[in-house]
C-alpha cells in the first residue's frame, strides 16, 4: 500500500498495513487504499485553491495557519448568526448551544435505559459522595429534584473506582426489557451546587446508556468558541446514536447483560475483530450502511434496527445552513494533509475547534477526529465489496445470536506467509 497512508493512519488499535492486507484479499484486490490516496490528493488541491495556496509547494505549517484563520472567520460568523453577545452569561451561552445541537438532530430517538430502572440501580448502590457534594441527606430527595442523566454524568467525577466498578457490575442484572425508545436529552448543566463537579469534568459528557449529553459550565467550555462547542456536541450526539444502535441490535443476545456489564459507562460501542490485532469499529460499519439507499440496508440488521437508527451527518454539513462559510470544510472530514517534510495536518472541523481553543502549534495539534474519519472512509470503501461485506455481516450476525466465535468462513493468508484460517469474530 502507499507509504503515506500508512504513516497517516497506523496505530496500535488498527495497524493499517495489516488491515489493508486482509481487506484487499477479502474484496478481490480492488486497491481501495490507492484510490483513497488519490482522492485525498484531489481534496487537498481543492482546499488549497480555495485558500489561495499553491498546491505545488504549500507546507503543512502554512496550511494549518490558513485553516486557523478560516476557522476564526467561521466562528465569528456563527456567533453572530445565533445572536450571541459578549455580555451573555455562561449559562445563557450553553443553553443557546444546546438548542443548536438539539435542532441539528433530524432523528433524536435512541434506545436507552428506563429512568425508573436507572434510579433503582442507584438505590441499590447509593452514591454517597455525590449526595454529599450536592448537600443531600437522602437519595430519594436527590432523585426527586435532580435530572437522572445529570446524576449519572457526575458519578465518574465523585465516586471511587471501587464504587464505579461495583456499579458497572450491577448492569449484569439488566435485560432488554429495562430499555425503551425515547428522545435523546441535551442538557446544559446548572451552576450553584453543581459547580464543584463541573470543574472536574470536560466540556461535554456522554451518558450513552441513558441517552443523555451534558454541557458543563467550566473553564474548558469557556475556552472553546460556540462554534467549536456546537461541533463537539454534534459529534457527541453522533456517538450517542451509534452506541444506541449497537445496543438495540444486540437486545435479544442471550449475553446482553454481560455485554452491558463488560463495557464502560462512557462508551457502549463495540467493534468487529477480523484477525489477531485487527478490528473494524462498529462506528465505521454504521456510517457505511447509513450512507446507502434503504433498499441496500442489511436484512441481518432487521427487525432490531431500522435505517433511521443509523442516520448520521457530519457537523459541517449540519451547520452549513447557519454558516455558509463552512462550505470550505464540507469535504475535509477525512482530509489529512502531509507535506514533503513528513509533517501532517488534520483539516477536520472538530480537530480545528480543539486546536484553535488550545492555541496548539502544528507539532502538538489534535488530529484524532480526522484520523477516525479517514479510517472509517477506508473501511467504508472496502464494505462496498461483497466479499468483505459478507464477512463483516456474518460476524455481526453471530455476535447478535450470542455465538461470536462460531464462524465457518475463513481468510487464507498464504500469499503473505501468515497464519491461515483466521476467523472473523466480534469482541
Amino acid at each position: 500500500m502507499p507509504k503515506p497512508l500508512s504513516q497517516l493512519l497506523d496505530d496500535r488499535q488498527m495497524p493499517i498495513d495489516g488491515f489493508v492486507q486482509i481487506a484487499e484479499e477479502l474484496s478481490g484486490y480492488p486497491s481501495e487504499d490507492v484510490r483513497l490516496m488519490s482522492d485525498l490528493a484531489t481534496n487537498a488541491r481543492s482546499v488549497l485553491n480555495q485558500l489561495n495556496q499553491d498546491p505545488a509547494d504549500t507546507t503543512a505549517s502554512e496550511l494549518y495557519h490558513a485553516l486557523l484563520v478560516e476557522y476564526k472567520k467561521a466562528s465569528d460568523n456563527f456567533s453572530r448568526q445565533i445572536g450571541e453577545k459578549t455580555t451573555d452569561s455562561a449559562a445563557r451561552r450553553l443553553k443557546r448551544i444546546v438548542q443548536v445541537v438539539a435542532h441539528g438532530q433530524a432523528q433524536r430517538q435512541v434506545w436507552a435505559l428506563k429512568k425508573t430502572v436507572a434510579k433503582q440501580l442507584l438505590k441499590n448502590h447509593q452514591p454517597k459522595k455525590l449526595m454529599a457534594a450536592l448537600h443531600y441527606r437522602s437519595l430519594d430527595s436527590m432523585l426527586k429534584r435532580e435530572n437522572i442523566g445529570l446524576i449519572y454524568a457526575a458519578l465518574r467525577y465523585t465516586e471511587s473506582p471501587r464504587w464505579l466498578k461495583l456499579m458497572q457490575k450491577s448492569y449484569v442484572s439488566l435485560n432488554s426489557k429495562d430499555f425503551e425508545i425515547r428522545d435523546a436529552e441535551f442538557i446544559a448543566a446548572p451552576g450553584g451546587r453543581w459547580a464543584i463537579i463541573a470543574v472536574k469534568a470536560r466540556s461535554i459528557s456522554n451518558v450513552n446508556e441513558l441517552g443523555v449529553i451534558i454541557f458543563w459550565p467550566n473553564l474548558q467550555a469557556d475556552r472553546i468558541a460556540s462554534l467549536g462547542l456546537s461541533i463537539l456536541g454534534l459529534r457527541a450526539a453522533d456517538e450517542l446514536r451509534c452506541s444506541s444502535a449497537w445496543l438495540k441490535l444486540h437486545q435479544f443476545n442471550p449475553s446482553f447483560s454481560k455485554l452491558l456489564s463488560g463495557n464502560s459507562t462512557v462508551s457502549l460501542s463495540s467493534h468487529v475483530k477480523i484477525a489477531d490485532g485487527q478490528s473494524v469499529t462498529w462506528s465505521a460499519i454504521a456510517r457505511a450502511f447509513a450512507s446507502r439507499p434503504k433498499t441496500d440496508f442489511p436484512q441481518s440488521f432487521e427487525p432490531h434496527l431500522e435505517k433511521s437508527d443509523l442516520n448520521r451527518q457530519t457537523p459541517s454539513n449540519l451547520l452549513l445552513g447557519l454558516v455558509p462559510h463552512l462550505h470550505l470544510w464540507a469535504d475535509c472530514e477525512y482530509l489529512l494533509f502531509s507535506d514533503t517534510n513528513g509533517l501532517s495536518v488534520s483539516c477536520n472541523l472538530a480537530d480545528m475547534a480543539i486546536n484553535y481553543a488550545g492555541v496548539r502549534p502544528l507539532r502538538k495539534h489534535d488530529r484524532s477526529a480526522g484520523t477516525q474519519m479517514l479510517k472509517e472512509q477506508l473501511i467504508s470503501r472496502y464494505l462496498t465489496h461483497q466479499g468483505f461485506e459478507r464477512h463483516i455481516l456474518r460476524a455481526i450476525e453471530n455476535s447478535v445470536s450470542g455465538h461470536p466465535d462460531d464462524y465457518a468462513e475463513t481468510v487464507n493468508f498464504n500469499k503473505f506467509g501468515a497464519v491461515t484460517n483466521r476467523r472473523l469474530k466480534v469482541v
